[in-house]
């Protein structure tokens, strides 16, 4: 079984105002947290290269700001948020500045 809500039509004026806004701002500036169910556009995801693990409490991302100062080109961070899934760990900025320093991408448990 499933549920089919009627459709929202949205000012395209509103669509325009959004379309360069990545999802993980959405959150910050509505405090709702991270936008769910996002997933890749390319399957299979294949990330390879070594590890910078880093661990963190419930809505405090500090440590994996930090953590792109320890990596080097070809590591792959690792986020472990603690359970957490309401806040993004990992924005818009945090993956630009991984991608200068050569990070090929990130995997992060949220739940």
């Amino acid at each position: 079984m499933f549920i089919a809500h009627p459709r929202i039509d949205v000012d395209s004026a509103v669509i325009d105002a959004l379309s360069n806004v990545s999802p993980s701002t959405l959150g910050h500036l509505t405090d709702f947290g991270f936008v769910r169910s996002l997933t890749p556009t390319i399957r299979p995801v294949k990330l390879v290269g070594p590890a910078v693990t880093v661990k963190i409490p419930h809505m405090d991302s500090t440590a994996v700001h930090c953590a792109l100062d320890l990596i080097r080109p070809g590591d792959v961070v690792v986020v472990d948020q603690s359970g957490g899934a309401d806040r993004a760990c990992w924005g818009g900025g945090v993956s630009y500045a991984a991608m200068k320093r050569g990070s090929p991408g990130l995997w992060s448990r949220g739940r």
